[in-house]
């Protein structure tokens, strides 16, 4: 009798990974379908697609309320976080009031073309640029997976402008198609096709995992409030440990379906309410490389200036 091998078409693997959990993707609110596709296209050129004014005013002002009432009176310990960058983490064990944000309808159809089935939510942090902060070293999110590049993303998040976005207080920098990139960093001719994505307050940034951007200096008089959510495939460690950071979920609170993508599904289980498996913690991602030294932060030459660039840990085989 000849041994089988497991396939690629195996039901087993279409179908939610032994049926364990079933795929939400596409449960969420309909949106124009010919809009999704013109977005996902401009996503997978670019590397980052801007969705204008999808949060109406009066929801960011009140979300906005909140956060700044939030926030700590510390600023980042490194010029990485921002010396004068407002930083909130753990946001779901503090407030609620993001939740429309990470799960906008928008958000999910295009994650859903992006990332696999069962994508979890990766981190959910308010960002504040105060005025006389500098510019944010280059990087992309993906360098928290130790993988080299060229490779697919592991991942995708979304910045949501809370104050307008503008070319001097703070707004994200960009460099248009860089998700495409090998290993290298940017270089100064690379540097000097950055561009910061101007938007008016309740838009949103959506970028590829591999895509090199960073915070913006913020030369004007007032701070420049932001939300980021971040997305991973459903196989790889998400960078907030929500199993730790938040608290078990009391009766009549909702919690984002990205993070428990059961979706508030009851499930009977030796009469228990089973623990969602989406907030254990992950395994890392197999490879054969291990990281070595520090990510460093490197000064570019572009145009009259300098763009401070972060250079992951190297690995080696």
């Amino acid at each position: 009798m000849s041994q089988r091998v497991l396939s690629g078409d195996s039901e087993y693997l279409k179908s939610g990974y032994a049926k364990a959990y079933q795929s939400t993707a596409g449960s969420q609110e309909a949106v124009d379908a010919a809009e999704l596709e013109r977005l996902h296209a401009a996503l997978l050129r670019d590397g980052y697609v801007i969705l204008e004014r999808i949060v109406p005013e009066a929801q960011v002002e009140q979300i906005s309320a909140e956060l700044r009432s939030l926030l700590p009176a510390h600023c980042g310990r490194n010029d990485f976080k921002g010396t004068l960058t407002q930083r909130l983490y753990a946001v779901i064990t503090k407030t609620l009031a993001c939740n429309p944000l990470v799960e906008h309808p928008l958000v999910l159809g295009l994650l859903d073309r992006v990332l696999a089935p069962n994508y979890l939510l990766s981190q959910l942090q308010v960002i504040n640029i105060l005025p006389g902060e500098q510019a944010q070293p280059l990087h992309h999110d993906d360098a928290f997976y130790p993988v080299p590049r060229p490779r697919p993303h592991f991942g995708a998040a979304t910045i949501i402008a809370m104050d307008d976005f503008t070319a001097d207080n703070g707004a994200t920098v960009v460099i248009p198609a860089s998700h495409t990139w090998d290993g290298h960093a940017p270089t100064p001719d690379d540097c000097a096709r950055s561009i910061p994505v101007i938007m008016p307050k309740g838009s949103m940034v959506l970028f590829l995992g591999t895509l090199w951007h960073g915070g913006g200096a913020n030369q004007s008089a007032a701070p420049r409030l932001a939300v980021t959510a971040q997305y991973c495939e459903p196989w790889v460690r998400q960078q907030e440990n929500f199993s730790l950071s938040v608290p078990l979920p009391h009766r009549g609170v909702r919690r984002p379906a990205a993070l428990f993508p059961e979706r508030g599904r009851r499930r009977r289980h030796r009469g228990k309410r089973p623990r969602p498996s989406a907030v254990l913690p992950a395994k890392r991602i197999p490879s054969r490389k291990r990281q070595t030294g520090k990510a460093k932060v490197e000064e570019v030459k572009a145009g009259n200036g300098t763009i401070a660039v972060l250079t992951p840990a190297p690995v080696l085989p």
